[in-house]
């Protein structure tokens, strides 16, 4: 009886290292055939600088930050998503003040355009936030300001 268990033991045994050296092979393969992501910062700007801003009279600009070169606190994991921030014209002193609901929904329908467009387009997943600027010479000096950095 006592061989039998001791059988089990080391069936058990051996099973779980070969189990383990599996998952590390699995896991260096893994890392052996990564391959870089593609960084799709300027494409994704070009297309919505080029087709989704000009439509839009109270848009200035789109600014797209890669998601490896976002900010992360610290314990947070690393960001996956592409950061868009677009640039609206309002605040005081300006036509589209205040912010209405009619504003804001109009808001959130120019933002929910954008994201599907590059989804649709990229198949890229973005986040997606918003800033008031009081005109568009505004928004180039935010741009050259981003570049110098």
């Amino acid at each position: 009886m006592s061989k039998t268990n001791s059988q089990r033991y080391w069936k058990r045994y051996i099973l779980m290292r070969l189990e383990n050296n599996i998952n590390k092979i699995k896991s260096i393969m893994g890392v052996l055939n990564e391959q870089p992501e593609p960084d799709h910062t300027k494409q994704i700007t070009n297309f919505l600088n080029k087709t989704f801003v000009p439509k839009n009279e109270e848009v200035c600009g789109v600014v797209v930050v890669n998601p490896k070169d976002r900010k992360v606190l610290m314990g947070q994991p690393p960001y996956e998503k592409y950061k868009v921030t677009i640039y609206f014209i309002g605040g005081p002193k300006t036509k589209y003040w205040p912010k209405t609901q009619a504003v804001a929904s109009r808001r959130l329908d120019i933002m929910d355009e954008l994201h599907s467009s590059v989804m649709n387009f990229f198949n890229i997943y973005v986040d997606i936030y918003e800033k008031n600027i009081t005109n568009c010479d505004s928004f180039e000096n935010v741009t050259s300001r981003i570049d110098n950095t």
